[in-house]
C-alpha cells in the first residue's frame, strides 16, 4: 500500500505526517525550545545531500540542516505537495540522519523521528 493511498479515514499517510511534523514543529517553537533540528525528505523529487555520488542517497533531500526550528520551516512543511513525491530509501535516508548527526553534534542527546508507513 503506498503512502499516497486513502486509509479509511480519507487521509493519506502522507498527509498525516505532515500534519504530524507540523504539530511537533510549532510545539517546539511555542515553547521556546532550543532543541536542534533537521528536516530530511526522502522520496522527494528532488536530490540534495552530501552522500549523494553516482546515482546512490539519491531522492533525499537535506531541507534545513541541524538549527532551531523556525515558521520558516512550518511554511516549507505546510508546503509540501504529494506530487512530489517519488520512490525512495528509507534506510539510506536514516544513514545519512545518522551521519549528520555524528559529523554536526558532539557530546548531545538527540533523537529521530521517522515518518513512514513502512509500506511497499
Amino acid at each position: 500500500k503506498s503512502s499516497l493511498q486513502l486509509d479509511s479515514d480519507g487521509k493519506t499517510f502522507f498527509e498525516k505526517s505532515k500534519l504530524c511534523v507540523s504539530m511537533i514543529t510549532k510545539r517546539k517553537i511555542f515553547a521556546e525550545s532550543k532543541d536542534y533540528l533537521a528536516l530530511i525528505l526522502f522520496g522527494s523529487c528532488h536530490t540534495n545531500n552530501h552522500l549523494s555520488y553516482k546515482g546512490s542517497y539519491d531522492n533525499i533531500e537535506i531541507v534545513t540542516s541541524l538549527g532551531i526550528v523556525t515558521w520558516d520551516l512550518v511554511k516549507h512543511i505546510n508546503s509540501l505537495s504529494s506530487a512530489d513525491i517519488t520512490p525512495s530509501n528509507w534506510l539510506n535516508t536514516l544513514a545519512l540522519a545518522a551521519d549528520i548527526l555524528n559529523k554536526e553534534t558532539e557530546y548531545v542527546h538527540y533523537s529521530t523521528v521517522i515518518a513512514t508507513s513502512f509500506r511497499g
